[in-house]
């Protein structure tokens, strides 16, 4: 998969994913836009098995985070409790024996009344807990560099808004979140 990288008024920005095979297609259009400069093809950084890689980057990896006085397994578990004002469905959530848990129970809950609003948000600000307390991940996420990180999901499975894959598309969300995560703790690791 791949993007294409363009600069407008010294802000870069990114169009994709896509696949090799269309993407000549896009980048001659973005060229035909007055205003874009610096127009190229990158290749995109994918990561979804815990194998992989990049797996720190799936939430199901495995990094305690320590939040409002509870452990919290994964991300995905600290991420799903989120979706809930109900105790008792935010402890199930919490208590749950495996991320895949977490995530199947949080698609039940009854969701906080902006959830949509807010969803990505909470991913950044559980993104940023993440990389903020192990700091092993952060050495990880930050060597990534200015690669495009794409949570390239199998087609069996579509997330079109967190993910992306080459039969289904999708927004990336989490390649986003991940990228400007990185890029605000670059910053800060570089002080």
């Amino acid at each position: 998969m791949y993007y294409v990288k363009y600069t407008v008024l010294d802000k870069t920005y990114y169009a994709g994913p896509y696949t090799l095979s269309s993407i000549g297609e896009h980048k001659r259009d973005i060229e035909g836009y007055d205003g874009i400069s610096n127009v190229s093809i990158e290749k995109a950084a994918p990561f979804y098995k815990l194998k992989d890689p990049l797996g720190f980057c799936s939430n199901f990896w495995k990094s305690k985070m320590f939040v409002d006085g509870r452990w919290f397994e994964t991300l995905e578990h600290l991420y799903q409790a989120q979706k809930t004002k109900i105790p008792e469905e935010f402890n199930a959530i919490w208590k749950a024996e495996t991320p895949k848990k977490a995530r199947d129970l949080g698609q039940k809950v009854s969701l906080v009344s902006n959830w949509d609003d807010i969803k990505y948000n909470v991913m950044k600000q559980c993104l940023m807990i993440k990389f903020t307390q192990h700091h092993d991940l952060l050495r990880q996420l930050l060597e990534t560099g200015n690669k495009i990180l794409v949570e390239n999901c199998p087609a069996s499975t579509p997330d079109l808004y967190w993910a992306w894959n080459e039969e289904n598309g999708g927004l990336n969300k989490l390649g986003i979140a991940l990228m400007e995560v990185r890029d605000a703790l670059s910053a800060y690791w570089d002080r």
